[in-house]
């Protein structure tokens, strides 16, 4: 085993297994990327978010950028994260639609697609391509929503301005818009989860 084997090394030998797989099964191929282990923008403790792709659009260096959280201890969710992601990174402009849809089908996921859970064949297939990888070089971190020391205290919303018409809407990825609405249904556009009320 390689013992100087980074995390993002390993996430790198991972993608180069399943970017043949998905252009196999999908037909179609990721764009540059860049992999790292990180929190998702929600931050430690307050999303179920085990990983983000970021649009190629927003980073300089115009490659996707891909976060698997750093909570995830198994190895196989890990590469099953990975997998949904690199999927954002093939279809970057789809979100959780359309040709993300079609291509998580073709590789073996289910809805929900915010989710992804695998077919039974898809998790042996994922089962192989971890036995054939080192040992994933990572200690897992447990970080729960009430410990003040792991999780950095959330900020208070910001007060509505006196005679504002407009509501603070926010979304769990911590997208926030304001409209002039009480009742507002919409989902987010980057990760598909609905709108709630800033109080």
């Amino acid at each position: 085993m390689n013992t100087t084997l980074t995390r993002e090394e390993w996430l790198e030998l991972a993608a180069d297994k399943l970017v043949p797989f998905i252009e196999e099964r999908a037909g179609i191929t990721p764009g540059a990327y860049r992999l790292s282990v990180g929190f998702p923008k929600a931050g430690p403790g307050r999303s179920r978010t085990i990983g983000q792709c970021w649009h190629p659009r927003v980073a300089a260096d115009q490659r996707a950028h891909i976060f698997v959280c750093p909570t995830l201890a198994s190895p196989f969710e890990v590469v099953e994260t990975l997998l949904h992601e690199l999927l954002h990174a093939a279809a970057p402009d789809a979100g959780h639609r359309g040709a993300f849809i079609t291509a998580a089908k073709a590789v073996g996921f289910k809805a929900p697609w915010t989710v992804t859970p695998s077919t039974p064949e898809l998790a042996e297939i994922l089962k192989q391509i971890v036995a054939g990888l080192p040992t994933y070089p990572h200690g897992a971190l447990q970080v729960r929503t009430n410990d003040p020391e792991a999780v950095p205290p959330t900020p208070a919303p910001t007060p509505e301005k006196p005679g504002s018409r407009l509501r603070l809407w926010v979304c769990s990825c911590g997208v926030k818009v304001r409209v002039a609405r009480d009742d507002f249904r919409a989902t987010c556009d980057h990760c598909a989860q609905p709108f709630k009320r800033s109080v």
